[in-house]
């Protein structure tokens, strides 16, 4: 049985079968993610530190204690890329080929921000990802679309496990997913799809000689 969690912060530390995740757990992270709570789960890249897209507190709670500049966006994760359209300006067809070809999957891909939406950093664009593991792709389709962030420390190697997790934030994320080593262990590829034609920005496990096959270029 799952405790009630308190209004006060708190740490929990949960081992999970990520191909068996019960419901219980997921209501648990609902939960926090309510309360304004940050998460650290398993993607099928790294792990992960998630938050409400539109909480401020957990906006401001995921930059703190990342160290990472208020500049720099975050991304999103989202249960597939019909949403996407709900938080853009445009979705180009390039865009829409490389989503379709490569999600879910290890590929984040940047739009203009829809004017009027409102999340808690400074940004025009916004990096879309739906992400190939059933831990984080659980908690978009109960939830909603999910601030994300690799979890580490800016400038250090990302957490490729639960326990480099703890080692990079002992007590100062809310709830604690371990599902264990990550499979690719390296972070997705993110693509600028703000211009007339695809940049690639990072690449990833997913290439620039993929990403040509796909849009021709």
């Amino acid at each position: 049985m799952i405790t009630q969690i308190s209004e006060k912060d708190y740490t929990d530390y949960i081992k999970i079968n990520s191909k068996r995740l019960k419901k219980d757990i997921i209501l648990k992270a609902v939960s926090v993610l309510k309360k304004g709570g940050v998460i650290a789960l398993p993607t099928e890249t790294v792990y992960g530190l998630v938050g409400c897209l539109f909480s401020k507190k957990a906006i401001e709670k995921i930059y703190k204690i990342k160290g990472r500049n208020f500049s720099k966006p975050l991304s999103v994760f989202v249960p597939d890329i019909d949403k996407i359209s709900l938080y853009v300006e445009e979705f180009p067809d390039f865009a829409y080929k490389l989503m379709k070809e490569f999600c879910p999957g290890p590929l984040t891909v940047v739009f203009r921000k829809k004017v009027g939406l409102d999340v808690p950093f400074k940004t025009q664009t916004l990096g879309f990802r739906v992400p190939d593991h059933p831990v984080p792709l659980a908690l978009v389709r109960e939830y909603g679309p999910l601030a994300s962030t690799s979890a580490n420390i800016s400038g250090r190697e990302e957490a490729l496990s639960a326990e480099e997790v703890k080692k990079y934030f002992d007590e100062r994320i809310n709830l604690v997913l371990d599902g264990g080593q990550t499979i690719l262990q390296t972070p997705s590829t993110v693509v600028d799809c703000t211009g007339n034609s695809p940049k690639i920005i990072r690449e990833g496990k997913i290439t620039k000689e993929d990403i040509g096959k796909v849009i021709g270029k």
